[in-house]
């Protein structure tokens, strides 16, 4: 049997020193709490964008957990090559 291949983490084991791609990768290893965090750093700025668009808080709320919902689904095309 192969051992899993290590997953990134801080020096101190938390996640909240990583960086995006690191995250990204604990994210595409299965680390519990990596899209969690992804989700927390960027959650306003979504929401506001979102809500910018239709004006009201409800939709604004839905389509922000749409937006999460396809990016975890998109998590394992995403090259790195822009920021999140």
């Amino acid at each position: 049997m192969v051992a899993p291949a290590p997953t990134p983490a801080a020096a101190d084991g938390s996640l909240e020193a990583l960086g995006e791609a690191d995250l990204v990768a604990a994210c595409l290893a299965g680390t519990p709490g990596a899209f969690d965090l992804i989700v927390e750093r960027h959650r306003r700025p979504v929401y506001l964008l979102c809500y910018r668009f239709v004006g009201n808080h409800e939709d604004a709320s839905d389509l922000s957990q749409d937006v999460f919902l396809r990016a975890y689904r998109g998590l394992g095309n995403f090259r790195g090559q822009s920021s999140l």
